[in-house]
């Protein structure tokens, strides 16, 4: 049965979910719109729209360290509510998704977040890394539309020490998830790297750098734009003081 254009609006107009997503619900469905409507409710589509302007302010950050201590990643996840933050498919999925950001390197999250001008893999469009038959985009729309809230990668980082470098990664995420943090140590010797002081060092810089949210690793990394708009942010705030 032949697709009509207003076959595809009303559909959108019912669901809230996407032009071609609706148009593929019509053609799997020979043109039936209830059934094409359970069609993206399975599928997790339906809806998926309409929560895109809802804010997701909850979710949770992963960090992972592989075994060697030479790669790591971190990756945010944000939801709606912290009840569907801490569950298990989503933190799974979470995991998930950090997982595929270590093994296949992607370059941003999507063409939207991406750098003006940049090219590369984008994460939200790479097969899933377990299931190869959806996109990540797919993975989490699905979730989204099983929990009713709006889901969305905000963000990931990838660390890879080089092979001629001596140095390892360390990770440590906090208060369930709401902070986290990589840090990446260099050593003189490979000695040094397996020394349990070196270990204890890297731990306690992690919890150094989630304490005090330090910008910068070194004070001649400050640029002077940056240390004269925090003093003329002071000046301004001993003006308001009104004292002398």
């Amino acid at each position: 049965m032949a697709v009509t254009a207003q076959d595809v609006k009303a559909l959108r107009e019912a669901t809230g979910a996407g032009m071609m997503d609706c148009k593929r619900a019509l053609q799997e469905n020979d043109g039936d719109f209830d059934r094409a409507v359970s069609w993206l409710r399975e599928k997790g589509m339906a809806s998926a729209a309409k929560r895109a302007d809802r804010a997701a302010s909850e979710g949770a950050v992963m960090a992972k360290v592989l075994d060697d201590a030479r790669t790591a990643g971190m990756l945010e996840l944000n939801c709606e509510t912290d009840f569907v933050a801490r569950g298990d498919e989503f933190q799974a999925l979470a995991e998930g998704l950090l997982d595929q950001v270590i093994a296949q390197a992607p370059d941003f999250v999507s063409p939207e977040k991406a750098p003006a001008g940049a090219s590369g893999k984008s994460l939200v469009d790479l097969p899933y890394l377990h299931d190869a038959s959806k996109t990540v985009a797919d993975v989490v729309t699905a979730l989204s539309g099983k929990t009713g809230e709006k889901m969305d990668v905000r963000r990931f980082v990838r660390f890879e020490i080089p092979a001629d470098a001596k140095g390892m990664l360390f990770s440590y995420v906090h208060m369930g998830g709401k902070i986290g943090v990589l840090a990446e140590i260099h050593a003189d010797s490979e000695a040094a790297l397996k020394d349990p002081a070196f270990d204890a060092l890297g731990r306690d810089l992690c919890l150094q750098i989630c304490s005090a949210s330090p910008r910068w690793v070194s004070s001649d990394q400050v640029a002077q734009s940056a240390i004269d708009e925090e003093m003329r942010i002071y000046k301004a705030q001993a003006a308001e003081t009104g004292k002398p």
